[in-house]
Formats: structure tokens, sequence, C-alpha cells
């Protein structure tokens, strides 16, 4: 799976303070909310360009930040750098 387990633990649990707790990386609480808000807002784009890649994984899931990460892994499962690099490589665009 593409998430780490402090993303894993957002998605299931719900509570982003403690999976941004669980990531220790240096950031602050107000830079990783930023970051999923930007994440949150641009997964319509996100989503319609890995459409044209390959269909979404069959899962369900009524998550639509889980199903847009389940997405990303299975197109770029066999990429050499990580699914978000793989994206903004491959489609020459930004991911956020």
């Amino acid at each position: 799976m593409l998430t780490g387990l402090a993303v894993d633990d957002s998605l299931n649990s719900g509570n982003k303070l403690q999976a941004f707790r669980n990531l220790n990386c240096g950031l602050g609480y107000s830079c990783t909310y930023h970051i999923w808000r930007r994440f949150r807002s641009a997964q319509g784009s996100v989503r319609t360009a890995l459409v044209a890649l390959c269909q979404p994984p069959q899962m369900e899931s009524d998550n639509p930040a889980k199903l847009t990460l389940e997405h990303l892994a299975k197109a770029f499962q066999d990429h050499l750098l990580s699914p978000i690099a793989a994206f903004a490589v491959s489609l020459q665009t930004f991911f956020l």
C-alpha cells in the first residue's frame, strides 16, 4: 500500500493529529494540516488524471482520500519512484 502507518491511522480512525504525530517528520501541525487540505481539494483532478492511466482499484470504501491513494498506488505500482513522484514525472504536472 502507498500510505504509511500514520496516514493509514488517519484514514481509518479520522484522528489526523495522532497520525501527524506518528509521522515524526519535523513539520509543524499547521503545515501538515495545510498539506492534507491541499490533498483533499486536489483529489478530483488527481483521480481524473489517474483514470486516463488505469481503472480505479475495486475496493469498498466511502473514504475518497483512501480511494485516491489506492488508485495512485495501483497506477504506479511498477514505477521506480514513489507514486507521488511518478505521478508528477509521468504526467508532467504537480501532484497538488
